[in-house]
């Protein structure tokens, strides 16, 4: 998750690409982790600055994003043991080989955009012995795919045999874009149908919220500090946020985040001011 940054000199800024302005700013990155249910507000739980080389240090090595990743999910389940987790959902910087070999011998079902240069080996000859996943996307269009009402979506299943994992799922799926559609492949390991997987990727996109919202308080607190640790505290204090805005929002069904925002943070005041020592007013020349 890139949040653009215009502090100077401060630690771990670096370019990162901003989907909005289509083109690189000054910015940090972030790996967010987000428990998502199908009928339930998703459930953050971690948002780290993610470092760049050159702060790397013993305490806070670099990572690259598979490696944050597979940290981030191995410690949730070791915290965890008891967690039903039906799939780890990503977005395609972290849809790796490593991340998909680690997780299939841990037994962690895994569902993942892929990237369309990726080389993979059919199943079923007759598209090609070896392609990229743009091919293979552009092999089954809308008209040789199986409409889903439910997710609005065109989608195909397709086994291929990816060099660095083995025999995986490919899902390929059209959603409308505009007067047109818009494809892309989602890499699966998680049990059952074409439904189970789209119902994982669609329900991933709540944590859109999340970031949404983290975006917002990142810039609002237009924090100059350049140390990473207060960059690391300044995270943890929004993910608080949110917390708060969750909170009400299961106090009051159905309403609408800025409103439970406004809310939690009128709240947070209340309880300041509840909480804060009286004032003792000084006398003159500051007699009590």
């Amino acid at each position: 998750m890139p949040s653009p940054h215009t502090g100077p000199q401060i630690q771990g800024l670096g370019q990162v690409y901003h989907s909005g302005r289509k083109a690189p700013v000054w910015g940090h990155l972030f790996l967010s982790l987000t428990l998502v249910y199908p009928h339930q507000d998703p459930y953050p739980l971690a948002l780290k600055p993610f470092l760049n080389p050159g702060m790397e240090t013993p305490l806070y090595p670099a990572k690259t994003p598979s490696e944050a990743l597979l940290d981030e999910v191995f410690d949730l389940l070791a915290l965890e043991p008891g967690l039903n987790l039906k799939a780890v959902v990503a977005d395609a910087q972290f849809s790796g080989g490593l991340t998909l070999r680690s997780l299939i011998r841990a037994g962690v079902p895994f569902v993942g955009r892929m990237r369309s240069r990726v080389k993979v080996r059919p199943l079923e000859p007759e598209v090609g012995e070896s392609l990229s996943v743009g091919e293979l996307l552009q092999a089954y269009p809308p008209g040789r795919a199986r409409y889903y009402r439910r997710f609005g979506a065109y989608a195909k299943r397709v086994r291929v045999e990816w060099p660095q994992v083995g025999w995986v799922d490919l899902v390929l799926v059209w959603v409308g874009r505009g007067a047109g559609w818009w494809g892309f492949a989602l890499v699966s390991t998680l049990a059952g149908g074409v439904q189970e997987v789209l119902e994982a990727w669609f329900c991933r996109w709540k944590a859109e919220v999340v970031h949404r919202l983290y975006k917002q308080n990142l810039g609002q607190g237009r924090s100059q500090a350049r140390s990473f640790a207060a960059q690391l505290m300044h995270a943890e204090l929004v993910v608080q946020a949110f917390h708060a805005m969750r909170e009400v929002r299961l106090a009051f069904p159905g309403m609408a985040w800025r409103h439970a925002q406004r809310v939690a943070g009128e709240r947070l005041l209340t309880e300041i001011k509840a909480t804060s020592p009286p004032r003792r007013r000084l006398g003159k020349e500051g007699e009590r």
